[in-house]
């Protein structure tokens, strides 16, 4: 069985996840004492395909976490607006390739069955 929509949906779910998480970031810029989060669900995709274990991935959700590695400024805030917007961008292609693909799939897959 073809796994691949399996993948590109949890990556697209994972995309999803990761732009709020950002967004959150942006939204809390000025906000004393926050602690930029952000998800790593790229790893989890990569080490299931490793694995070959795609039930698995497809019961697993992304999990938000504190950066540790991020500097906060003066005011304890770890947040920089030019590494979210760059971070959202970076997501947000990663989004619409892996929507360009599974869309390609299934119009291949609408074809091979006798569609138009």
């Amino acid at each position: 069985m073809d796994e691949t929509p399996i993948l590109l949906k949890k990556l697209m779910d994972g995309c999803m996840v990761r732009h709020a998480v950002l967004a959150n970031n942006i939204a809390n810029v000025n906000t004393p004492g926050f602690k930029r989060q952000d998800i790593d669900f790229r790893k989890t995709l990569t080490d299931a395909i490793k694995a070959g274990d795609v039930a698995k991935l497809a019961s697993s959700e992304p999990q938000v976490k504190v950066d540790g590695n991020a500097k906060a400024n003066e005011n304890g805030n770890s947040v920089s607006m030019q590494t979210e917007v760059g971070l959202m961008a970076d997501n947000g292609l990663l989004y619409s390739l892996s929507a360009g693909v599974i869309s390609d799939k299934f119009a291949r897959l609408h074809k091979a069955i006798g569609g138009r």
